[in-house]
């Protein structure tokens, strides 16, 4: 009997914060057959991940001292140093490759990240190499289409990406469309602490109405659409309403952040709004929300905390664009216009004043949950690694 093969499955975020990839890579990486594959995985920046996955005995490193080394090149002879610094790159990915006996490269974010370091490795190797494409990018300066395109499988976690991806030229017979997944039950479980103690401690009265909208605090995410929102609810509703915003402030979006907190000062919803920060207790958060809140006003690749929030049974508002249209049907959650801060309202009215209405979303929410599982996701991911795996030989030359 073979060996199982050796994966490496790399996370390139590097804005302090660990959100959906994070998730979706821990997921991969517990859930992997045991008999067929050996996860390794590797994360740029430390992050609450890592512990975790060390403790369930998979091989996780940091690369945060080897970042510092490869940081942006300014100043004299810039061109030739960029080039050094590429090589090196290269040179060191090769070397960790070949340490880890990596059988098959697995990046976790999109083609544009690693085409020009960890693929050029892999191919120096003879080592398949897949890569997510879990939002849409900016393609790089033309002489690098060539390997942004080269991957040998580039997921796509929603027919939107998957849309993307072809219009931007990667080659159809190597864009794969895997829906990412949710644990419903490892969700649940995370939902530990009783309801009552979480409103309790959130401020929330008996009769009123709590919307959480998770997600780091970004243009993108919607916050501010939240708010206009806010704004043009019933004195009653405002009343009874509590808004929490639970997640951290990105890299280089201090200034959006504090624009909030003008916003809800200038309009008199201290009352009504709230900062969370960063938590441990989400899933705690969702499941004692009245309503799981989606914002965002660009196309989300797919909207985890949306699968998430109807895993939980909660009842879901989702913005009607991207990876929401896929996932939210009509008796599992509503979809608003982000561009029209009031058809938010009007739905936040509107469940607000129909606990019967919740319930069902709710219980839609929980059924439709199903159809987006870490089982279905991480077997479409095996099924893609044999594939490849098979075409390579099952003998590449770092492993051997």
């Amino acid at each position: 009997m073979s060996r199982p093969a050796r994966v490496l499955l790399v996370e390139a975020n590097e804005d302090g914060t660990a959100g959906g990839s994070h998730q979706c890579l821990f997921d991969i990486a517990r859930s992997l057959d045991p008999t067929r594959f050996t996860p390794v995985a590797l994360f740029y920046q430390n992050n609450r991940f890592v512990e975790r996955l060390r403790e369930i005995g998979v091989r996780t490193l940091v690369w945060e001292r080897e970042r510092m080394r490869e940081r942006p090149v300014v100043g004299r002879l810039r061109r030739a140093r960029q080039m050094a610094q590429l090589l090196g790159a290269i040179a060191r990915r090769i070397r960790l490759l070949r340490s880890e006996r990596i059988a098959l490269l697995h990046l976790n974010n999109a083609p544009s990240v690693g085409f020009d370091d960890w693929l050029p490795a892999a191919r120096l190797l003879g080592i398949p190499a897949l890569t997510h494409a879990r939002a849409t990018f900016a393609m790089p300066r033309r002489v690098w289409h060539r390997l942004v395109r080269g991957f040998d499988a580039v997921v796509a976690i929603s027919r939107e990406i998957e849309r993307f991806l072809l219009a931007v030229g990667i080659p159809a017979e190597r864009v794969v469309q895997i829906y990412d997944g949710v644990d419903a039950a490892a969700v649940c479980a995370c939902s530990n602490r009783a309801a009552e103690d979480i409103r309790r401690e959130l401020g929330v009265a008996s009769g009123d109405i709590l919307v959480a909208l998770v997600g780091h605090l970004r243009p993108w995410k919607g916050q501010d659409v939240t708010l206009e929102a806010a704004r043009g609810l019933a004195p009653p509703l405002r009343q009874r309403l509590k808004i929490v915003f639970v997640g951290g402030v990105g890299r280089g979006e201090e200034a959006y952040a504090a624009g909030l907190r003008e916003t809800i000062i200038r309009h008199g919803l201290q009352t009504m709004v709230s900062f969370l920060g960063e938590r441990t207790d989400i899933p705690a958060i969702m499941r004692a929300a009245d309503i799981v809140l989606h914002a965002s006003t660009t196309p989300e690749p797919f909207g985890l905390t949306v699968v998430e929030g109807m895993a939980l049974g909660r009842a879901v508002v989702a913005a009607g664009i991207g990876g929401p249209v896929e996932t939210v049907t009509p008796d599992s959650g509503l979809l608003f216009d982000p561009t029209r801060p009031e058809t938010l309202a009007a739905a936040l009215e509107s469940l607000a004043a129909d606990p019967e209405k919740r319930r069902q979303l709710g219980e839609g929410g929980r059924r439709r949950a199903e159809d987006f599982s870490v089982r279905r996701n991480v077997e479409s991911i095996q099924t893609l690694y044999r594939s490849l795996l098979a075409r390579n030989g099952d003998q590449p030359s770092a492993a051997r």
